[in-house]
């Protein structure tokens, strides 16, 4: 759910940035600079060439810059659009022409140009040009439309811009990107959503490992493996121990030889023999 809410918030920002800044082609445009009419020095012609050169490279339209003394008969409109019609090398482009056979200086657009151009930035530009015309100055005056070209791509199309479909009659206005916000019913159902989709995916996944959910079977033929060594032990010594245990009815006599001399008397040798017996029993109970 963040990332459809963080998906919205940049798609309305790419919306924005596209209105603000136009979008151009990719491939580059073509520059030329025809001077017929022989109006311009080789410095002059170089100037306007580069001129037209870096605007065809930005935008990737076709900029000519043309005079002519011969329109073949043609009004100045129909030669610049007759002119651009043969050598352009897009549909989005601009020729700038003075015309010295009409006498007249015209600027004919072509695709996307016609709304960067509308009529109001049009006719600025002309009459920008026409002043440095009257002054003999023709570098200058298609330097001055350059420029305005430039300026008028860079501030974007304006808003409720149209063309008119001169056969048809049809006006057809320009639509601008629109700005995209999200509206608080839009974040809250999002967010709900995004709980819902959570605690699904939560409950599922839990299910799953508590083997709740489906019919779960291990494989264990295939997801088991058994590994055999043969392990063999060898006898290298041998140590038997062995104790006696005495029976129970054994007994040790310890006997103790007190001498009697002769001349004792009887009753003192007696108690001589007890203290012998007593101290037997004594050691027999040491022993035992």
């Amino acid at each position: 759910m963040r990332g459809k809410v963080l998906g919205a918030l940049a798609a309305a920002l790419l919306l924005s940035a596209a209105q603000m800044n136009p979008v151009f082609a990719e491939s580059a445009g073509c520059a030329l600079v025809d001077d017929g009419a022989d109006l311009l020095t080789a410095s002059e012609e170089d100037q306007l060439q580069s001129h037209a050169k870096t605007l065809a490279d930005s935008t990737g339209y076709d900029y000519f810059v043309v005079t002519t003394d011969d329109a073949e008969g043609k009004e100045a409109r129909d030669y610049a659009e007759d002119y651009y019609m043969d050598h352009k090398t897009t549909l989005d482009g601009v020729i700038y022409l003075i015309d010295m056979d009409n006498r007249e200086v015209y600027i004919a657009t072509s695709g996307m140009m016609r709304y960067y151009l509308d009529d109001e930035r049009w006719n600025q530009a002309l009459d920008d040009a026409y002043d440095c015309v009257v002054d003999g100055e023709y570098a200058k005056a298609f330097a001055a439309m350059l420029s305005d070209t430039d300026q008028y791509l860079k501030a974007g199309i304006q808003e409720k811009t149209y063309t008119v479909d001169e056969d048809t009659g049809e006006v057809v206005y320009y639509e601008t990107p629109k700005e995209y916000s999200l509206e608080l019913y839009e974040i809250l159902s999002g967010l709900l959503l995004g709980l819902v989709v959570a605690i699904l995916i939560f409950g599922i996944t839990v299910g799953k490992y508590k083997m709740k959910i489906g019919n779960y079977s291990y494989s264990y033929r295939d997801n088991s493996q058994l590994k055999l060594r043969r392990r063999t032990d060898t006898l290298v010594n041998k140590v038997v121990t062995h104790r006696r245990i005495p029976r129970e009815d054994s007994a040790v006599i310890l006997l103790r030889y007190i001498p009697v001399p002769e001349e004792t008397p009887l009753a003192e040798a007696v108690g001589s023999s007890r203290e012998a017996g007593r101290i037997c029993q004594r050691s027999r109970n040491i022993l035992w």
